[in-house]
């Protein structure tokens, strides 16, 4: 066994102890790892929760004024173009005006989550690092 495949302050005399404590060990210390993964990505996912939260309030909120104030406002669009133009092409503006209109509003949504994600970086990275330790000692 090579002290390099060892995290530190676990280098220890392995001849010292018999098979079944060595496997009662690391049957504990890998409970131990277990309950330490779980506790990280609760603090993790608690710290990045509020990103979300807010993001998805805002999204909702705005969706939820830009609907009762779509109505009103579509009226009064496409009566002032109808002024001009047909009434269905007034309309038909109107309605691709909203339409990238939406596209916008849901790129910047969009861009909201992804810088939230993933919720538990620490958490995976170290995961990976502890399943790639335990390759090497295999």
């Amino acid at each position: 066994m090579r002290t390099s495949d060892v995290p530190a302050g676990v280098v220890e005399d392995a001849s010292r102890h018999s098979v079944r404590e060595l496997v009662d060990r690391l049957s504990h210390e890998t409970v131990e790892l277990a309950s330490q993964e779980v506790e990280l990505a609760k603090s993790e996912i608690t710290e990045r929760a509020p990103l979300l939260i807010a993001g998805a309030t805002s999204l909702g909120i705005s969706g939820a004024l830009a609907l009762a104030a779509l109505g009103a406002f579509t009226a009064a669009v496409i009566a002032a173009i109808a002024l001009v133009l047909a009434t269905w092409a007034a309309a038909l503006i109107v309605a691709v005006g909203f339409a990238l209109l939406s596209g916008v509003c849901a790129v910047a949504a969009r861009q909201s989550v992804r810088r939230s994600w993933p919720l538990a970086p620490m958490t995976i990275q170290t995961l990976r690092d502890n399943i790639e330790w335990l390759k090497r000692r295999a």
